[in-house]
């Protein structure tokens, strides 16, 4: 394989070398996995770019956040009109289901606040915690709304899957969570520094709280299965071993987590969470492009 050819990318273009010799029903399974996988990627970003703003108003890695901001803003709204005007790497077919249209409007009406917080960052005009947990609560209806998307899509996925596993949609979206919920949790830590002595401190605790719980509990269902979480076991050993190594990566990420909910970080620990959680994410998109991809 070439090096200068991504696997995201070298995955597409198998999808449209087999297009031809596919049946159409078939065809339409493996679009619906490619949306669940972008679809489920939105809920990540809406978390990523409050956490990126949060670190870059705290001082953390500030250029390094600024840029995650900028390609995160321009890849929700890229992705969000390819869902719903068809195109894009995959070349999505237009959606023409009503639902699935109405669930999108609601997604851009969010949006609209949730852009302006953004330009307000951009413009040295959000300051303080009171405006960065504002912006959070908002981060928070624009994840609602887009996992309502992704929820439909699961459930017209397991519509019309025939030749391949139902499960396989349920693994998609468990498994595209995880990306939203480290982001989530690093936003969490941050904003939690910056509450300090704040009133909103113990509120962002319990969410840091809630979401560590969460994500522990999908890691273990995802690499181990899980019959409470509709988790089979993994379907292939590539995929086995990816669960394995992000169980083992947790295992040792959450302890900074747990210092964080017993007195404030230092600006190294907190370099370490931003860092950590990215690399994460790098290693959590590879394994769900691998569900997308069956």
């Amino acid at each position: 394989m070439p090096r200068f050819l991504s696997r995201p990318l070298v995955s597409l273009l198998l999808i449209g070398l087999l297009a031809a010799l596919l049946p159409q029903r078939a065809l339409a399974d493996t679009e619906l996995q490619l949306k669940l996988d972008v679809a489920g990627r939105q809920r990540m970003l809406s978390q990523r770019m409050v956490r990126a703003m949060c670190n870059a108003g705290l001082g953390i890695d500030t250029m390094a956040n600024k840029k995650i901001l900028l390609t995160s803003e321009f890849t929700f709204k890229s992705s969000l009109k390819t869902l719903k005007d068809g195109g894009g790497p995959a070349q999505f077919t237009p959606e023409t289901d009503p639902e699935a249209l109405g669930l999108m409007s609601g997604i851009e009406t969010v949006w609209v606040d949730f852009k302006a917080g953004i330009d307000r960052f951009n413009a040295g005009t959000l300051t303080g915690y009171d405006d960065y947990a504002a912006l959070s609560d908002l981060s928070v209806d624009l994840l609602k709304a887009s996992n309502a998307l992704v929820q439909h899509l699961d459930a017209r996925y397991k519509a019309v899957a025939s030749d391949t596993d139902p499960a396989l949609g349920r693994m998609i979206d468990i498994a595209g969570r995880q990306r939203m919920l480290i982001q989530k949790a690093g936003k969490e830590v941050c904003l939690l520094q910056m509450a300090d002595t704040a009133p909103g401190a113990p509120d962002q605790l319990a969410h840091l709280q809630q979401t560590l719980v969460l994500f522990n509990d999908s890691a273990f269902g995802l690499t181990f299965s899980s019959t409470e979480m509709q988790l089979p076991p993994p379907p292939t050993a590539d995929i086995e071993l990816d669960n394995f190594n992000h169980w083992q990566e947790w295992s040792s990420l959450v302890t900074l987590f747990e210092a964080a909910q017993v007195g404030r970080l230092d600006p190294m620990e907190l370099h370490e969470i931003s860092v950590s959680v990215e690399f994460f994410l790098q290693e959590l998109n590879a394994t769900v492009e691998r569900y997308a991809a069956l």
